[in-house]
């Protein structure tokens, strides 16, 4: 039920004998929007609308597509890799035959170098191996020799020697003590 709407512009007459018409507004020219256009039907933009969505319907299901068929080709990938077990040959270890020392000229050298000390101060007066000689257990490898050690050692003697000295002349001293004792 449409209402009826007054004219926004006046209407005019015509001289020939037509319906009547609007009068342009005042100052209207060649660019202004005709104005009785006709409306769309309610079922022409319901059937666009629907066009529309089955268009979009059909692009998405052209580009779900490529994505589907992927992801499948992934998970038969996946699958037949995981059913995949690798075959590894094993073989028993043998004992193989001593073989002779294998000597090769070399120079090695240390990264960083330390000074090490022995406990006992002293010199080498004797080495009896060289270096990549065979030795055994228990076999002597050098002689030190060490002066300042021989020196406190004949020092440590004679300060025995001047104890058991001081020893002798104080068991003299209490044996006359003790006959002066008897005297009196």
């Amino acid at each position: 039920m449409e209402t009826s709407h007054p004219p926004a512009h006046p209407v005019t007459p015509s001289t020939n004998g037509d319906s009547a018409q609007p009068a342009p507004p005042p100052g209207a020219g060649e660019h202004d929007l005709p104005q009785d256009l006709h409306r769309p039907s309610t079922t022409m933009v319901i059937a666009a609308v629907l066009f529309l969505l089955v268009l979009l319907a059909g692009l998405f299901v052209l580009g779900w597509e490529p994505h589907r068929s992927a992801a499948a080709l992934a998970r038969e990938d996946a699958a037949g890799r995981a059913d995949n077990i690798p075959a590894v040959a094993v073989a028993q270890p043998k004992v193989s035959a001593p073989t002779a020392d294998l000597v090769l000229p070399c120079n090695i050298q240390p990264f960083q170098e330390t000074a090490i000390y022995p406990r006992a101060s002293g010199y080498l007066a004797k080495l009896d191996f060289d270096m990549g000689d065979h030795v055994t257990a228990g076999q002597e490898l050098a002689q030190i020799s060490a002066p300042d050690l021989d020196a406190e050692l004949a020092h440590a003697k004679a300060a025995l020697t001047q104890a058991r000295d001081a020893v002798l002349k104080s068991q003299t001293d209490v044996d006359l003590a003790q006959r002066t004792l008897d005297r009196y």
